[in-house]
């Protein structure tokens, strides 16, 4: 099998000789040590109740709390591309798998978010813009220059070089706005941008459902995540009604429960501490839940259903989001497997996919664990 790179929890890993090596981000580490420079230079001046009291005070935050997000990755030359949104600027950086390597800089962008990235030849796509509307983008490496394909109310994402027709797959999610400006993106259709022609041609959609990760093989063959739009959906209303009363105590004793922590200091449950009960319930539920691409999932529940379903290998996905195929010759859809965070199509025709627990190889129908990882994502064949 060859090696393997992907991103979980925010780290670069490598799977190499049947071992995972984390890749730290060497552009992260000198940003780091630079905030830390900073504030130990002015620590004297800047800290304390002295430079309070004189108006000097100023808060440089603890490099630790540094906002960075590794986006994306791609396999480039001998090594590959990755894509990462630092504070406020976007950079793209050249790695090897050699964590001792010197990184290469490919780019960098004030005020603006790269996201998912692929490349072909000399060429990157990309997603492009800020947190609320993206557009599709097409970088030059040997220059650092981009061209945006694609304008608009619109959050264009996932994109990924065909690898048969000159076009780039990617998801589309249009916004709509409340009056006081607020956006509300509508499900994600799959689509296909002809760069011959600069047309952009929407392959499918359901307005019931996202569908995401784009991928085009070198048979034509069309692969994708399909999965309900907005979430997971709680269909039985008499399950609703059973347990509506038991919700309206709870949340009337919840609402007295508060003042009496805020005004009284003291919880009415007896022999509680109001800020541990409280630091406990919010470490048990961030275990149980996670924010992915603006959906709620509830891990736990996910992982213990998938485990009753009888899976080889049970992951944190819930089985509604389904890796699906369209034939490229009789445009049939076919599910290849559920409960599916990300993928990628191999050069032998197997998939390598994520289920948000591990890494799983999936070729004949046979699955093959290739490793635990926790939410990964962005997996490329090196």
């Amino acid at each position: 099998m060859k090696d393997i790179i992907y991103i979980s929890e925010n780290k670069i890993f490598v799977r190499k000789d049947g071992r995972p090596l984390e890749l730290p981000s060497q552009r992260v580490e000198k940003y780091k040590k630079a905030v830390e420079s900073i504030r130990k230079r002015n620590e004297w001046k800047n800290s304390g109740k002295g430079a309070q009291f004189m108006g000097t005070y100023r808060h440089y935050g603890d490099a630790a709390e540094t906002d960075a997000y590794i986006s994306g990755l791609a396999k480039y030359e001998d090594g590959f591309l990755y894509s990462i949104n630092l504070d406020d600027v976007a950079w793209i950086y050249k790695k090897t798998t050699d964590k001792n390597d010197i990184e290469g800089h490919i780019t960098a962008k004030d005020k603006l978010q790269i996201r998912d990235i692929d490349i072909h030849g000399d060429k990157c796509t990309a997603s492009v813009g800020s947190r609320e509307t993206r557009s599709l983008a097409v970088f030059e490496l040997s220059t650092g220059s981009f061209n945006e394909l694609t304008e608009g109310d619109t959050r264009e994402d996932f994109p990924s070089f065909s690898k048969k027709y000159n076009r780039i797959m990617f998801s589309s999610s249009g916004l709509a706005r409340y009056p006081n400006g607020v956006a509300v993106a509508g499900p994600y259709a799959a689509m296909a941008f002809d760069i011959d022609k600069g047309e952009m041609e929407e392959l499918f959609s359901d307005s019931r459902f996202d569908f995401i990760r784009v991928k085009e093989d070198s048979s034509g063959n069309i692969y994708c995540i399909k999965r309900p739009y907005g979430g997971e959906k709680n269909e039985n209303i008499f399950l609703d009604i059973l347990l509506f009363p038991w919700r309206m105590i709870k949340a009337i004793f919840g609402f007295f429960n508060f003042f009496a922590i805020m005004f009284g200091g003291q919880s009415l449950r007896s022999n509680k501490d109001p800020q541990t009960s409280a630091n406990m319930k919010m470490k048990q539920k961030s275990e149980r839940e996670m924010f992915i691409d603006g959906n709620v999932i509830n891990a736990e529940q996910a992982y213990n259903l998938n485990k009753q379903k009888g899976e080889k290998f049970p992951g944190l996905i819930p089985h509604s989001w389904e890796l699906i195929k369209i034939d490229c010759y009789d445009g049939g859809h076919t599910c290849l497997k559920k409960g599916v965070l990300d993928y990628t199509v191999c050069e032998d025709g197997s998939i390598l996919y994520s289920n948000g627990h591990a890494i799983i190889k999936l070729s004949d129908g046979k699955e093959e664990l290739v490793e635990k990882c926790r939410l990964a994502s962005n997996i490329v064949e090196l």
